[in-house]
Parts: C-alpha cells; structure tokens; sequence
C-alpha cells in the first residue's frame, strides 16, 4: 500500500511539473529506455533531436531492480518509452500505462523471435521463459533499430531524413559487426562456454555457440551438479568461465579454484553496444572448449 501511495504522490508531481518545462531542452524528444543498449540506439538514430532517460541504474540487475520516485518522475516527462521486456519492466509498467495516457509505449523488440530458455547445461534441464537478452544479437540489433527509426519519425516527421541518414549508418555497422563475428566463429572447433547466468543465448545461436549455465531459474547449482560441472571443466581444459558484471557469483569462485578456470567478466548492458560486442566476442573466443552434448546430461 505504501509503494502504491508514493507511485501516485509521484505521478502528481510529474503532471503538475511537465507544465512547466520551457525553452530548448523541450524542442528535443524526451525518451526513456529500459536498458543502456536500447538508449545507444535512440542516441544514435534521433541524435541532438533526443534526450534519451535510461531506467536501468549502472550496475543494477535487471532481473530484480524497482525503479524509484527519480526514475518515475523522468519517464513521467517523456513522449516515448521503448520497452524491451525485461522481468524489472513487469512491475511498473502497467502503472505507467495507466497513469500516463500521453506517453507511448513501444516494444524495441518487436517482430523478433523470442528464443526459449533452452540451455545446454550440467543441470540436466532448461530454464523455462523466454530470453529477454535480445540485443546481444547484431541481427536483432537491426530490427531493434528499424522499430526506433520508425517510431521516431512518426513522433517528428520533419526530421525524417535527419533519422533516416542516421539509421542507415548504424545499420550498415551492425551488419558489419556481425559479418565480423561470423568470420571469428565460423571455423572454431570448440564450440561451448561456461556462464554464470544465461545472458547469452542469442549470442550463441547467432554464431552456433553453446552457452553452459551455472545457474538456471536463479538457482545456484547441487553440490553433485558442482562436482559434474567442475570435472566437465577441467577435463575439456576450460580456460575462462564468465560471470555478469550485475550479479554476485560467489559459486563461481569455487568453480575456478577447483577446476584452475580464470573468471571474466562480460558486461551485457554496457551502452557502447558495438565495442561491447566485440570485446565480449574475443572473451568468449578465448573460453571455448570442445564437448559433446552427451557430456551435459
């Protein structure tokens, strides 16, 4: 009751201080993102036409995070918010909706395929769901921003050419990004890698690659589902396991003073999408190993 009542305190506040904001800074489009990725494409495409407000904090996790009055009142100023279906967006967004009636809510993701949590693993079952990591992706990239693009010049169709100039540049590197990781991965023998949490299975189908979670349904594993990853590890002569910059992984402390492994760090909401992608590309080309999936069962 008490998170109800500073929602709609909130929600005052904005309605009575969105008439007041004057001058330049209302020229621009005021958007909000879920995610720093999705905010890199609205920058890219709308340029100095946008301010782009992006919900998710540094460093939060985006399976548990709650946004707050701050958060709120900046989404409560803004014409657009580009959802991405994140689990944090199911616990505001339906309030969003119906309080703010002039702003629009666009799926970024819209016309992708959302894959199942299918996961090759030492758990010997899936997570259930859907992947909500879609912008991991190059190709899905391209439609993220082709939904942007056509968004954008719905809302200002003076700036038509200005968006599409900018579209198709950022297009035309997201496709040469993935024409680059195609080349890196298409003759590797080794084929899996070990990661904390599933963050990257559009990643691995994209360039047929087989994440290994540790965790599955935010479960850490059984001290016998440890004891079977552990021995797949060092008997593949698994050199890297990744953890995600969000989450606290103690387990995979253990993982790697048992098994020898290095823990790397892969960061899946760094904003600079195109430079993280590459970086996490040579990471994870680093920590492949050859297995069969018989080995996972």
């Amino acid at each position: 009751m008490k998170r109800a009542c500073l929602f709609f305190l909130i929600v005052l506040v904005v309605s009575v201080g969105c008439k007041k904001i004057t001058g330049s800074s209302a020229e621009k489009i005021n958007i909000t993102v879920s995610i720093p990725p999705q905010a890199y494409i609205v920058k890219r495409i709308g340029g100095e036409h946008v301010n782009v407000n992006v919900m998710l904090p540094a460093n939060a996790s985006p399976e548990t995070y709650e946004p707050g009055p701050d958060r709120i009142i900046n989404v409560g100023k803004s014409k657009i918010f580009f959802n991405i279906g994140l689990p944090f967006e199911s616990t505001f967004l339906n309030r969003l909706k119906s309080e703010f009636k002039s702003l629009s809510f666009v799926k970024m993701h819209e016309g992708i395929t959302l894959r199942s949590f299918k996961n090759v693993g030492a758990h010997g079952h899936d997570h259930s769901g859907h992947d909500p990591h879609v912008w991991l992706d190059p190709v899905n990239l391209i439609k993220m921003s082709e939904n942007t693009f056509k968004t954008l010049i719905k809302v200002d169709p003076d700036n038509k050419d200005i968006y599409m100039k900018n579209y198709l540049e950022l297009n035309r590197e997201f496709q040469e990004l993935n024409d680059s990781l195609m080349d890196m991965f298409k003759d590797s023998a080794r084929k899996y890698f070990v990661v904390y949490h599933p963050s990257w299975g559009y990643f691995a189908d994209r360039f047929g690659l087989f994440q290994v979670p540790v965790e599955v349904e935010g479960k850490t594993p059984s001290a016998a589902e440890m004891v079977k990853l552990i021995n797949i590890i060092k008997t593949s002569y698994v050199k890297s396991v990744f953890v995600q910059k969000q989450f606290s992984a103690s387990v995979m402390d253990s993982i790697s003073q048992s098994s020898g492994a290095k823990i790397r760090v892969l960061d899946p909401l760094e904003e600079e999408v195109i430079t993280n992608l590459k970086k996490v590309s040579k990471e994870i080309q680093r920590g492949l190993f050859h297995a069969v999936p018989d080995q996972f069962k």
